[in-house]
């Protein structure tokens, strides 16, 4: 099901979609104004179960600001540059997402899985590109 938000920005559309602790780590990244700014972005954005799932201690060492740069490309692991639709995404093993990392695509029992996250609601068309709500965070090597 295609939920559409092409009157609003990926980070106004996260924001309306209740993706509360990804707006918060994207403002403290200070990638927030770069997507709300950017064109054509596909974004992977994990819902607040995903980050609440993390280890206290993990989520902690991420947020410091010694860990700025580990926070940036945390961030640039959920975003590839172009539109691709969940149908897209399927059709291919994997994907290099901004941070230069790919992730591995697959699915499993009907869901497209992004690594070990699975995507919980697909296609949620905005006004600079699509946003993907994922389960997990996906955590760069």
């Amino acid at each position: 099901m295609i939920t559409a938000y092409e009157n609003l920005n990926a980070m106004e559309a996260a924001e309306q979609t209740g993706l509360n602790i990804f707006v918060k780590m994207l403002k403290e990244a200070d990638l927030y104004e770069t997507l709300e700014s950017a064109n054509d972005i596909t974004v992977f954005a994990p819902d607040d179960h995903a980050f609440n799932r993390l280890e206290k201690f993990l989520l902690d060492t991420i947020l410091k600001v010694a860990n700025r740069e580990k926070l940036v490309d945390i961030f640039k692991y959920h975003i590839i540059p172009g539109i691709m639709t969940a149908d897209a995404i399927e059709s291919v093993d994997n994907i290099e997402m901004l941070n230069g990392q790919k992730v591995d695509i697959f699915k499993k029992d009907s869901v497209i899985m992004i690594n070990d996250a699975e995507i919980i609601e697909a296609d949620i068309k905005v006004k600079n590109g699509i946003i993907h709500k994922i389960n997990r965070v996906l955590l760069p090597e």
